[in-house]
């Protein structure tokens, strides 16, 4: 009558709390192990409290292994694939990053201003360029961008980024850089200069991140070689747990039948169905 009551609330618990069958199986719930107690209360036998104790731990140990595997599995995906991505991505552009500030150092004659080519026309005034700039930005329709000369030996292409409703400068060399404009035209010189000059900059910042990419690397190769901590323990709960499921089967097929209240019902009704046959 205990184990169909246990068995029961176990499947209950299985309902209420979500839980799939396989999980289900291996996991206690703490009512379900109240009535186990009631059970090792009401027969006396004190191997039922300590396997349902074991089953207890067992599961719990179980539950944290299965937790360290799933950080394993994501740290083994990570030095795979992750971080060797990432740090093929970040040498390339210091790569990039290096080459095109060479070549703006190449290419630049006067830091406030080089000459810039707008439509095959050389403009050598800050002012009018700045202005040619504002005008071109009519000729923008769409998000592709147009192409509108050369500045500093880096590609000009006018864009209007529909995100932010703002017009844009892209600079392109080995990679690309872009300069939001105003409406001022010597400040859309001064925000071109600016973003050209940030090249420099962002080398260290690029060569920080790598170095720490590097690092990240190097941590999870050294966690990922570390063991569950607790794996010795759960093998001696499991095997202790298998030694006393075999003594309660042992226990089981040497004591003498027990008698259920609904056996005694049928026993009872049978008897007097016999003296009922007897009078007769």
């Amino acid at each position: 009558m205990y184990q169909m009551v246990e068995k029961k609330q176990r499947g209950i618990s299985q309902i209420m709390t979500s839980k799939s069958p396989e999980r289900s199986i291996e996991d206690i719930d703490e009512k379900a192990l109240s009535y186990a107690e009631i059970k090792s209360i009401a027969t006396g036998n004190p191997l039922i409290r300590e396997k349902t104790e074991l089953e207890t731990k067992a599961t719990k140990l179980k539950m944290l292994k299965q937790s360290y595997l799933g950080q394993k599995y994501e740290l083994e995906d990570m030095i795979n694939k992750k971080y060797p991505q990432e740090i093929a991505e970040c040498e390339k552009e210091i790569k990039n990053l290096t080459e095109d500030n060479e070549y703006l150092k190449a290419n630049t004659t006067n830091i406030d201003f080089c000459p810039m080519q707008l439509e095959n026309q050389i403009y050598n005034e800050k002012v009018k360029a700045g202005e040619k700039i504002l005008e071109l930005c009519k000729k923008v329709h769409d998000t592709k961008g147009i192409y509108i000369g050369t500045y500093r030996g880096f590609q000009m292409y006018l864009e209007f980024n529909t995100f932010s409703k703002v017009f844009q400068v892209a600079l392109k060399n080995r990679q690309t850089y872009r300069a939001i404009l105003g409406s001022d035209k010597l400040g859309v010189i001064t925000r071109i200069n600016n973003i050209l000059e940030s090249i420099m900059k962002a080398i260290p910042t690029a060569q920080s991140k790598l170095k720490n990419l590097q690092q990240q690397l190097k941590i999870a190769q050294e966690n990922v070689s570390i063991p569950f901590s607790k794996e010795n323990e759960l093998q001696e709960t499991l095997k202790r747990l298998k030694v006393v499921n075999a003594e309660l089967k042992i226990g089981e097929n040497n004591s003498s039948e027990v008698i259920d209240i609904d056996d005694e019902e049928d026993i009872e009704v049978g008897e007097y169905k016999k003296q009922k046959e007897y009078v007769r």
